[in-house]
């Protein structure tokens, strides 16, 4: 049986880029509360972690006093999120061979990215804490800010690597039987 005809896959494409553009405009308008799904595991995993000790501020996010560092609605992740999910989809649609399994493509990369993202965030958001307590070494060129987007480009580059390493090494062991 050949792989899922081009119409089938323009499908399953079409559903995952609805489904993004539906995440994103829910998330351009959302509070704190509304970003808990992310919020929370992210900040959980920074306390695991021993990176610091969030509190939860009521329509603001997670708030890590000492480190005076909060973890806003904007630290989301939705975008890199949004992403990763596409990145499986696309990526891997040319192997799906019927709807069943182009169903289990869709929630397999809607699972791998808030998995990746919330590992990724936490790493961005961990240095990130480490950037904000030495923010007078930026040099003249880099403020916070723009530190602070640099390094989540880095993070969020580096995490789409490994994925996509990850992700074709475990395809070609589960299609290919190597």
């Amino acid at each position: 049986m050949g792989a899922l005809s081009a119409g089938g896959r323009a499908v399953i494409w079409g559903t995952a880029g609805a489904g993004v553009l539906g995440a994103k405009a829910a998330a351009s308008h959302a509070s704190a509360e509304g970003l808990r799904w992310l919020l929370v595991p992210t900040a959980a995993l920074l306390e695991v972690t021993h990176v610091g000790r969030f509190d939860w501020i009521a329509g603001q996010g997670f708030l890590d006093a000492d480190a005076q560092f909060l973890i806003a609605p904007a630290c989301a992740g939705v975008n890199f999120l949004s992403a990763v999910f596409l990145s499986g989809v696309v990526g891997f649609a040319e192997r799906v061979k019927s709807w069943r399994g182009g169903l289990l493509l869709l929630s397999a990369s809607a699972a791998a990215a808030y998995i990746c993202t919330l590992g990724a965030n936490a790493v961005r958001i961990g240095f990130a804490i480490a950037l904000h307590a030495h923010g007078s070494s930026y040099g003249a060129f880099l403020s916070e800010v723009d530190a602070h987007r640099l390094l989540g480009v880095v993070v969020y580059t580096g995490a789409l690597i490994v994925l996509y390493r990850s992700a074709h090494r475990a395809a070609d062991r589960m299609f290919h039987g190597g």
